[in-house]
C-alpha cells in the first residue's frame, strides 16, 4: 500500500500532471472582451496570441469569408483594479473550410489589433490537450452588467480532429475564449471555445498559429 501511494505521488509530480494554480494577472491580462462596452451589448472573448494579433471564434468576426476587414474594438483588465485597455481590430483571417470535416472545426479566426494593450503580453501555444487534461477557460458572459471574467476549470472528455470537447458549461458571450494549458507552470493557449453543447458540457477548436498568415 505504501508502494503504491509513492508512485502515485511520483506520477503527480511529473511535468503536466502536478495541479498548477489558477492563472494569474499576468496570463488573464491577454484575455479581454471583443465587442462595444456596455451592459446587454453582446459580444465574444478573446485573446492576445502576438503584438498585434488576437484569436477568437470565426463566427464572432462578422461577414463571411475567409478574410476582410472589421473595426470591432477590444478592450482588456475588465473589471480590474486596474483601467481598462482598448484597442481596436483592423483586418481578419478565418481558416478555409476542408473537404468533409465539419465546418465547425475551423471555427476559429485571428484578427490584427490596432495596438497591443499596454500590460498585455501575447500567450504562448500549446499542443492541444488530451483526453483526461484539466484546462481553464476565462470568459466574459453577455448580460453581466459588470463585464466581470469568470474562470472555469473544465476536464478534457474527448478529441476528435480539431475539436476539444469540454465538462463544463458555456454562455453567451463566453464564445472565443482561450482553453489554457499548464505547462511546466506556465499558462498556453491551445484552442478556443465555440459552442454550448447541452446544458453541462461545451465544445472547443485547436487554435495552431502556422495555419495563419
Amino acid at each position: 500500500m505504501r508502494r503504491l501511494a509513492l508512485i502515485l505521488a511520483a506520477i503527480a509530480a511529473l511535468p503536466g500532471h502536478a495541479a498548477a494554480p489558477d492563472p494569474g494577472p499576468d496570463t488573464l491580462a491577454a484575455v479581454g472582451r471583443m465587442g462595444r462596452l456596455g451592459p446587454g451589448v453582446p459580444g465574444c472573448t478573446a485573446a492576445l496570441v502576438d503584438v498585434d494579433k488576437i484569436v477568437t471564434a470565426a463566427h464572432c468576426v462578422g461577414p463571411k469569408g475567409l478574410d476582410g476587414t472589421v473595426r470591432t474594438p477590444f478592450a482588456t483588465q475588465i473589471g480590474s483594479d486596474d483601467p481598462a485597455e482598448v484597442t481596436v481590430t483592423l483586418r481578419f483571417q478565418r481558416l478555409p473550410e476542408v473537404a468533409g470535416e465539419p465546418a465547425y472545426m475551423r471555427d476559429v479566426a485571428v484578427l490584427w489589433i490596432r495596438k497591443a494593450p499596454g500590460n498585455a503580453a501575447p500567450l504562448p501555444v500549446a499542443p492541444p490537450p488530451q483526453v483526461g487534461d484539466r484546462v481553464t477557460v476565462p470568459a466574459f458572459r453577455n448580460g453581466d452588467l459588470r463585464l466581470k471574467m469568470r474562470l472555469t476549470t473544465c476536464t478534457v472528455t474527448y478529441r476528435e480532429g480539431r475539436a476539444i470537447g469540454l465538462d463544463c458549461p458555456a454562455v453567451s458571450g463566453n464564445s472565443g475564449a482561450p482553453i489554457l494549458v499548464a505547462r511546466d507552470g506556465v499558462w498556453h493557449i491551445a484552442g478556443v471555445l465555440i459552442a454550448r453543447i447541452g446544458d453541462q458540457t461545451s465544445l472547443g477548436v485547436v487554435y495552431d498559429p502556422w495555419e495563419f498568415d
